[in-house]
């Protein structure tokens, strides 16, 4: 459509006109979708980067009163299902040649269980991967645990192989700004502190339901369907916005740009 003529004309003014091109950049940026991988695009995409893996399917939501990090019997699990698909998606990273200088997990045992069955690799339980979904003792402080996990992603060497580590949603979120299901997966780069959706071909479970005891950020939504978000820039990740707001905010900017245009005929 940037071939027709008159549109070609008006859009070369409204531009030269300064405020029109804030417009259709904003317009273009709003509307682009959000740039998604396949797994297969990993090898080529992965080096230097950090794959964060929401563990696989573990019936329920948050972990059962008693809980104790130091006894898998007082979590919550895996179940048939979940381990089936850490098993699969293992297997998918092997098909593909994807492979890992580190595999990190938190200590959950949901977490440690999905990253063993996976099989890429030896597992190292890493602290800062712990979940903040329910505050302590239940879970683990939020603030400080990002600050740990952050310093770490900090560290990773930009020419490596990518490491993997297999965390909870709310860590996943906080770090990338994605909402992830069971067994999703965000590619995160360090160095840029921007991330991708990859497709793992898993049906994740979508958001947990609302903790009632949440420290920082607040409790996940409680929707069952994946949130999806756009890349995040450098800085602070944020929430795409639905497709009719998205809609709407490009229409005001090409209308923007439309007045600005006519303003300087």
């Amino acid at each position: 459509w940037l071939k027709q003529p008159q549109l070609a004309t008006w859009l070369k003014r409204g531009m030269s006109c300064g405020g029109g091109m804030w417009a259709l950049v904003r317009a273009i940026s709003l509307a682009l979708p959000a740039l998604g991988l396949e797994l297969d695009d990993l090898p080529a995409e992965a080096r230097g980067r950090v794959l964060l893996l929401r563990h696989a399917l573990a019936p329920g939501g948050g972990d059962p009163a008693g809980f104790r990090l130091d006894d898998c019997s007082t979590q919550r699990n895996l179940g048939k299902e979940g381990r089936e698909q850490a098993r699969r998606l293992g297997e998918d990273m092997r098909r593909v040649g994807l492979r890992f200088s580190s595999v990190f997990s938190s200590r959950w045992c949901r977490c440690l269980e999905t990253a063993e069955l996976m099989d890429m690799g030896r597992v190292e339980p890493l602290d800062a991967l712990g979940s903040f979904y329910e505050a302590p003792p239940k879970g683990v402080p939020r603030e400080p645990t990002l600050a740990a996990l952050r310093a770490h992603l900090e560290s990773v060497d930009p020419a490596a192989d990518p490491q993997l580590m297999v965390t909870h949603y709310v860590t996943v979120q906080a770090i990338t700004g994605y909402a992830v299901g069971s067994g999703e997966a965000v590619l995160y780069d360090p160095v840029t502190q921007s991330s991708r959706q990859v497709s793992t071909g898993t049906v994740g479970s979508g958001a947990p339901p609302a903790a009632t005891t949440t420290e920082g950020a607040g409790a996940p939504p409680t929707s069952t369907a994946t949130v999806v978000m756009q890349p995040s820039p450098s800085g602070a990740p944020a929430f795409r916005p639905p497709t009719f707001t998205i809609a709407v905010a490009a229409c005001s900017g090409i209308a923007s740009l439309a007045f600005s245009t006519l303003a300087c005929l």
